[in-house]
């Protein structure tokens, strides 16, 4: 009759299944780690990208628009410019005032959605 020998089997099984579940968990990990950076990367390329059209928005555009709302407005009262160039030029403010406030809102939204995944309070560039 055969029967194992401790002093030569020196739990080589209980090893190898420890050791696959060591190499398992790293590999997840890992897995984990790459979806974070992922969403991560994706969160700061939202945030750029809307504080930069957010702030062209406001440094240019905005004014530009403002100015040619009075221009247009002068014109009217002067009787060079008709009522639908005048409206033109409020609803033109109008818009771009809206795509500002919607950029904005999107880069708070971004760096807050960073703040969360950097685990920080907030998240200022």
């Amino acid at each position: 009759m055969l029967f194992p020998i401790p002093v030569w089997d020196l739990n080589q099984g209980n090893i190898r299944r420890a050791q696959a579940g060591v190499h398992g968990a790293t590999a997840d990990l890992e897995v984990t780690r790459n979806e974070l950076l992922q969403h991560t990367a994706d969160a700061y390329a939202r945030y750029r990208s809307s504080k930069q059209i957010a702030d062209r928005l406001r440094n240019v555009m905005l004014p530009n628009s403002l100015k040619t709302l009075e221009l247009v407005q002068e014109g009217f009262i002067k009787g060079q410019f008709d009522v639908n160039r005048l409206l033109q030029a409020q609803r033109n403010l109008s818009d771009i005032s809206r795509r500002h406030i919607e950029a904005a809102e999107e880069a708070w939204t971004s760096s807050a959605e960073l703040g969360g995944l950097l685990q920080l309070e907030h998240f200022a560039e």
